[in-house]
This record gives structure tokens, C-alpha cells and sequence, in this order.
């Protein structure tokens, strides 16, 4: 195998989302990739998510936040220069896919940071989050990417992100704020150059491998500047704006929050455009279609135990009726 490090020294997302996206598209069946990045003042929202909940618009208007969407499920996150972001992409047929979070817990434990696994999807210290995790897979490509609160501004975080009150009640905590930490917390003097040595260094004992380092020459510039370019799209990220549409949402325990805007009249459900921070990728577009156009009951005559993602959707919009 090849055990292959690369940090970007750029801190604009939709750079660095393109150079992600580059390792996936181009890694070698025996390549494991640890990439390292960090972006300014960013809001990343999820690729299921509807942009226009995730965030306060006046204030990252006037602090001059950049939104940007990523390619994995999942809910929206804060970057900041003090929130250091990684990927692990790895072929998954050769490689296992829980090994990220093993090389990652490894490499803090053994500068004293007590890391543990918890719930779908968060890297925690004493029950209190400090990496929030999402995945990407394409073909046999998997890509397994998150942060590392180092010592991120969490009243900037609580200030621009909206996180509904079912998910904050489903962690039991009260704001955003209450439910991070930081890792400067455990350990004053701690930064991102700390912790990227330790995962190298825990990745390298994990494999029995030396590593190298990945060269500028391995990219192709047009191919990254297309993807900054797509990553960087309005449209891609903000999507359609649904004014004249009810909201309906509901938590599902084990998949996450499913909100599904509703125009109906008459009994008849006219659309249905549906979001979620689930970390699989359903195929919304699809479910989208079976609903629209029908009465309630038809709806409800939906439900068949097959399509889980389906049947979620029925029992969210037939609720009441």
C-alpha cells in the first residue's frame, strides 16, 4: 500500500472541497490518503440540506461568512482557521472504514486528549462534541472527512448556524454551544500542528508503513480550478428558494432530521421538496415524485416496508390527516 499525506495551505473551501474531491476521483486501489485543510469563516452545509435554514442571513452577510456545500450527508458545521478540518479516503474493499476514526482516536489519546466514538457520528472528550463526521462514497472510493475543534470562536458558531431545537433536544442540551469543546480545553498549548503530527504518526503504527507526502505535480490544475469553480456556484449551494411551502419535519432516531416543504390545495399534495441531514444520501428527487400530485390517502397507501427513506416521508406528511 501507499500511505499518503497532503495539507493544503489554502483556506478557501471551495479550494479545498476541490482538492478532496480531486483524491476521490483519481486514488489509486492501493492508496490511503490523509488530507488536512482549514477554512476561513465558512459555513459547510450538508448536500441534502436546504441552505436557507442552516444559518442566520443577516449576520454572515454582515460578518462575511462564505457558504459553501459539501458532497456528503450530514448537518451544517462552522469553519474557522482555529477548526482543523481532515478527510481519510481510502478504497473500501481494501481498507477498512472505521480505520479513520481508530487512526484519529489513537493519535489524541496518545497526546492525552480521552477521544471516544459517540452516537452516528461525533468524536467526543467527556461526552461533549469536538468532531462532527461525515462520509462520501463513490464506487469502491471512500471518503470518511471531519474537524478537530482546536480552539474555534463557539459564540461565532452559535451566532450563524440555526440547529433545530429536535436535534439540540434529541442530545439534551440546550445550544450549540453547550454541546462543543474545544481541545485547547484539555490541553492549553495544544494547535493543528500537534494533531496532525499525531494522526501521521498514529496512521503510520496503524499501517506499518513509512508515508509520503503528496506533490504539488499530483493534481491537474485546470480539473481543480472547474471543481472550485462548481463548488463555488450559487446555485449549487443555495438551490431554489420555497416561498409558499409548509414545513413538516421530524427526527428519526438512528437517520436524523427529515424536513419535508409541502404545497398542497384541496387535499392534494401540488410538490414536495425534501431535506435532510441524514448521513446516507437518499434519493430525495425520487421520493419527491411519488408524493407530489396526490391526495393524502394515496399517499398514505404508499407505505410499504421496503423503502425506508419512503416510508419516513409518508408517515411525516399523512401525520394528522
Amino acid at each position: 500500500m501507499k500511505l499518503r499525506f497532503y495539507q493544503s495551505e489554502i483556506m478557501n473551501p471551495y479550494r479545498n472541497l476541490a482538492i478532496e474531491k480531486y483524491f476521490v476521483n483519481h486514488l489509486k486501489d492501493d492508496e490511503y490518503v490523509i488530507y488536512f485543510w482549514v477554512n476561513k469563516d465558512t459555513i459547510v452545509i450538508g448536500r441534502n440540506q436546504y441552505a436557507y435554514d442552516q444559518f442566520d442571513a443577516e449576520a454572515v452577510k454582515q460578518d462575511g461568512i462564505k457558504i459553501s456545500r459539501r458532497l456528503s450527508g450530514g448537518g451544517a458545521v462552522y469553519h474557522d482557521i482555529n477548526n482543523l478540518l481532515f478527510s481519510f479516503i481510502m478504497n473500501a474493499e481494501r481498507f477498512d472504514k472505521n480505520s479513520g476514526y481508530d487512526i484519529l482516536i489513537k493519535a489524541l489519546r496518545k497526546i492525552g486528549i480521552q477521544a471516544e466514538k459517540n452516537g452516528r457520528n461525533d468524536v467526543t472528550v467527556d461526552g461533549r462534541k469536538f468532531s462532527g463526521n461525515a462520509f462520501l462514497n463513490k464506487g469502491n472510493i471512500f471518503c470518511h472527512h471531519g474537524t478537530v475543534l482546536i480552539n474555534t470562536d463557539t459564540q461565532k458558531m452559535e451566532k450563524y448556524l440555526h440547529v433545530p431545537k429536535e436535534k439540540l433536544n434529541y442530545k439534551g442540551v440546550q445550544s450549540v454551544k453547550s454541546r462543543v469543546v474545544n481541545l485547547i480545553e484539555f490541553d492549553g498549548e495544544l494547535n493543528k500542528e500537534t494533531v496532525m503530527h499525531a494522526v501521521w504518526g498514529a496512521a503510520s503504527d496503524y499501517f506499518g508503513e513509512t508515508p509520503d507526502v503528496v506533490p504539488e505535480e499530483y493534481f491537474d490544475a485546470k480539473e481543480i480550478e472547474e471543481s472550485q469553480k462548481a463548488f463555488a456556484d450559487k446555485g449549487f449551494i443555495f438551490g431554489e428558494k420555497l416561498d409558499g411551502y409548509e414545513l413538516k419535519s421530524s427526527r428519526i432516531d438512528g437517520f436524523g432530521l427529515i424536513d419535508l416543504y409541502v404545497k398542497q390545495k384541496g387535499g392534494i399534495v401540488e410538490a414536495v421538496k425534501i431535506f435532510t441531514d441524514a448521513l446516507s444520501i437518499p434519493d430525495t428527487a425520487h421520493t419527491e415524485k411519488l408524493l407530489s400530485g396526490k391526495s393524502f390517502d394515496a399517499i398514505a397507501e404508499l407505505k410499504n416496508g421496503e423503502n425506508a427513506f419512503l416510508d419516513y416521508a409518508v408517515n411525516i406528511l399523512t401525520e394528522g390527516k
